[in-house]
């Protein structure tokens, strides 16, 4: 019978526990909040490597995009040799950001296209599958998205002389003000990681 009185007093020490852990892990929390503070935006940049570089904004279809200093950027006019980007609305719509210190590779072209986009998917696979004997080899259409946006995806391999390749990859989407545009990036196996980069700071601005 007198073991029965010891119930009570083990419950109320486990409560007492209880209480105390949880308040403990509460202050521990906190402190360890305080100790290691979340990164401001601007020390984000830092770290992700982009603070630095320059910023392109085309405030007539929406879009920015960042890129390194050493970087060039240009508008570029579009032809009807093949090339794929002969339907566009004008030379303020097609830009290409380029590494000056080489050839026109690596590079990140934006064109907003005159056309519907299934006809500018339909005229992008035809220039890839159509192009002169070995221009444009391991062609790989898929469909995915770019920055939020539904886009049919092009990746191929292009021959720009018999001892160089590079490796294309071709967004093709309507933005959310509903022009049809196409983002290319191109460059070789060394360039990717940066050309990502680059890509990952594109934003729709409206």
């Amino acid at each position: 019978m007198k073991q029965k009185g010891f119930a009570p007093i083990i419950i109320l020490v486990l409560v007492v526990l209880a209480v105390i852990g949880y308040f403990g892990y509460k202050n521990w929390v906190k402190l360890k909040t305080i100790a290691t503070p979340t990164p401001s935006p601007a020390e984000a940049s830092t770290q992700d490597g982009t603070v630095n570089w320059k910023t392109y904004t085309n405030t007539k279809y929406g879009f920015s995009i960042k890129y390194p200093s050493g970087w060039n950027i240009q508008t570029i006019i579009s032809s009807s040799d093949g090339s794929g980007f002969s339907n566009v609305t004008g030379t303020d719509s097609n830009i290409e950001i380029s590494n000056t210190s080489g050839m026109v590779v690596p590079s990140v072209q934006i064109d907003v296209i005159n056309q519907s986009l299934e006809k500018q998917v339909a005229s992008y696979k035809n220039t890839l599958e159509n192009s002169p004997a070995g221009r444009y080899s391991n062609v790989n259409q898929y469909s995915g998205s770019f920055m939020g946006a539904d886009a049919t995806i092009f990746e191929a391999i292009q021959t720009l002389s018999p001892n160089y390749t590079v490796n294309i990859k071709d967004y093709n989407f309507k933005s959310p003000n509903n022009y049809v545009m196409s983002v290319i990036r191109t460059g070789n196996n060394t360039d990717q990681t940066e050309l990502d980069q680059i890509l990952s700071t594109f934003k729709f601005t409206n």
